[in-house]
């Protein structure tokens, strides 16, 4: 911006002074030299080119020095017969150290030219002033200029960005709002939410700059018989005590942003030829389609997360969250906070901002509850009333927030067993067994080993970088006839074990890991090595692998998961107590 945008107010100055003086005024720019305004006979050559290579004019522009010419004899004025008569005054017009323009007044008349010599100190000083005037005006131009292009500028930032923002003071004044923060908030369509919502953040932004650190904080509400789910981020501006940044987001993209979608259409990495797993698969893809619970029955290692993420991918939630929650591995005083969250300062220790829930962050999902025979009888009681309600209360709120989230539990427990031990709710296990499917383990299905085998190594091929072709036939014939206690997941890191050691393009029967080597309770092929290191086995290792095998035998007659009264017939028969039988069976889980 320069001295020609403000043309209108340069005329404003040269009329002025052609209203109180009879003397002639202009006022000419720098760059490019041009003149803008002008009295008289100068009015008429505005915005018209001179010859200024000569000029007085030039002169002060370099000098940035005010300039006195009584006689311009020697520089006749080119539109003037009467040279003699032509004196003028210069005054440059200076904004951050440079000559901007400079203002002109000249004599054309002998009573003109008296009047400007007699008065030439106070002109000069009538000058200065002008120039200061002009060179404030123009500076305050140029910063609104400023203001107005930082101002389009975070205004298109604003409008850019995917979320919701807002700039707020601490009173409570919005300072800027985008549209995707007026949708969310409502503000168009109802000013009562926008009003509520908007006292929670003013509220939030007060906490965030009285610390001077970023606050989160969820917003819920209704509008239209609808329920609205945001997060709020509130990050005070730098520099500044009294405004802060805030974002608001539908509180599905912060799922998007750590929860990790199954997109892999069915079936998923269910690998199997057995009549057993197939009908499974059928199973799943029919009891996919609907949201009720679903138990899930099998040993460790038997893929029973793989199934309930098949049947998440399988049905219409398959582009909402999938969350797990192992409820074995977290500790029994965090597990709560885990699944239902907390409030900011619900107890010692609580997070700034709160925390957010499995079951909340699972919502419109799919929520994995895995080892649910583990859980704590006072959270199933919890769980349960979540299951009946479809409602959830934080640690530490005073209000109940609605959740639609389908639940897989899975265990490798007994569920039944634990009813009657009172270790396990029996109205819990009615709610979550609405659909029960059983996972074979892997010695009930040995002809998937051959097929299991050449994925696993189709898979670690890329995540190894190598080029294993097969295996050989005596290793596959022995690993077929392992009993397999820890089911796919040992197949799994057995081959990976193998391919880790193999030197060859074939996996050979001398990399297969040692405690597999002693542990086959299986009796080779006819074709198969004999098992190195047999004879350094214990008699108590050789018994406890006998009696597995008898307990495996009797338990697969009860489709490999006997209920209490069966697990008794079993110890009769067998004239052993339950108690030992459970030590058995547990001890082999350990192998």
């Amino acid at each position: 911006m320069d001295l020609l945008d403000l043309k209108a107010f340069l005329d404003d100055v040269v009329d002025s002074f052609a209203a109180v003086l009879d003397l002639e005024l202009t006022i000419i720019n720098t760059d490019p030299m041009l003149r803008i305004s002008g009295t008289g006979r100068f009015r008429g050559r505005a915005d018209e080119e001179d010859n200024w290579e000569r000029s007085y004019t030039l002169q002060v522009m370099q000098s940035g020095e005010p300039l006195a010419v009584r006689d311009t004899t020697s520089r006749p004025f080119s539109v003037t017969n009467e040279p003699i008569y032509y004196s003028i005054l210069l005054y440059p017009i200076i904004l951050g150290g440079g000559v901007e323009g400079v203002i002109v007044v000249a004599s054309f008349t002998a009573r003109q030219q008296k009047i400007l010599l007699e008065k030439e100190e106070s002109l000069l000083g009538y000058l200065e002033k002008t120039a200061d005037l002009i060179s404030a005006k123009l500076e305050q131009e140029r910063l609104l200029h400023l203001v107005r292009t930082r101002n389009a500028q975070l205004s298109g930032v604003f409008e850019a960005v995917k979320g919701g923002m807002l700039l707020c003071s601490r009173d409570g004044e919005v300072l800027q709002i985008n549209k995707r923060a007026r949708r969310l908030l409502c503000v168009d369509q109802d000013r009562a939410v926008y009003g509520r919502c908007l006292e929670e953040i003013v509220a939030v932004v007060g906490q965030a700059l009285r610390s001077q650190t970023v606050m989160e904080k969820e917003l819920t509400f209704r509008q239209g018989g609808r329920r609205h789910h945001l997060t709020l981020t509130v990050r005070p501006v730098p520099d500044d005590a009294e405004d802060a940044l805030c974002i608001v987001n539908p509180f599905s993209a912060l799922q998007d942003t750590i929860i990790q979608h199954d997109t892999v259409s069915f079936p998923f990495d269910l690998v199997t030829r057995n009549p057993q797993m197939l009908a499974l698969k059928e199973q799943i893809q029919t009891v996919s389609q609907n949201s009720s619970n679903i138990l899930l029955l099998g040993e460790s290692g038997t893929g029973k997360e793989v199934i309930a993420r098949t049947i998440h991918a399988s049905g219409p939630r398959r582009s909402r969250p999938f969350v797990t929650v192992n409820c074995a591995a977290i500790p029994e005083t965090l597990l709560e906070s885990e699944l239902f969250g907390y409030e900011e300062g619900a107890f010692t220790g609580a997070k700034r901002g709160g925390r957010i829930g499995k079951f909340m962050l699972a919502d419109t999902g799919t929520l994995f509850l895995d080892e649910i025979g583990d859980m704590p009888l006072y959270l199933q009681a919890k769980v349960l009333r979540v299951l009946t309600d479809r409602q959830i209360d934080r640690i530490g709120s005073s209000h109940l927030v609605s959740v639609d989230v389908h639940i897989i539990a899975a265990t490798n427990k007994n569920l039944e067993q634990l009813i009657v031990r009172g270790e396990f709710r029996e109205d819990l296990y009615y709610r979550l067994s609405v659909i029960t499917l059983r996972i074979p383990p892997l010695r009930e299905r040995r002809e998937d080993i051959p097929l299991l085998i050449d994925y696993f190594i189709e898979k670690y091929n890329q995540k190894l970088d190598r080029n294993i072709t097969g295996i050989e036939a005596g290793a596959q014939r022995f690993l077929q006839q392992y009993g397999w206690p820890g089911n796919v997941r040992e197949l799994e890191n057995c081959i990976e074990y193998m391919m880790n050691f193999e030197h060859s393009q074939t996996l050979s029967f001398e990399n297969i890991p040692q405690r597999i080597q002693r542990g086959n309770r299986g009796a080779p092929g006819p074709s198969a090595p004999a098992a190195p290191g047999e004879e350094d086995r214990t008699l108590k290792e050789i018994v406890r692998d006998c009696e597995l095998r008898v307990l495996t035998q009797m338990n697969a007659r009860y489709n490999g998961c006997p209920t209490l009264k069966q697990i008794r017939e079993i110890c009769s028969r067998l004239g052993i107590s339950v108690a030992s039988y459970y030590r058995k069976m547990e001890g082999a889980g350990d192998r």
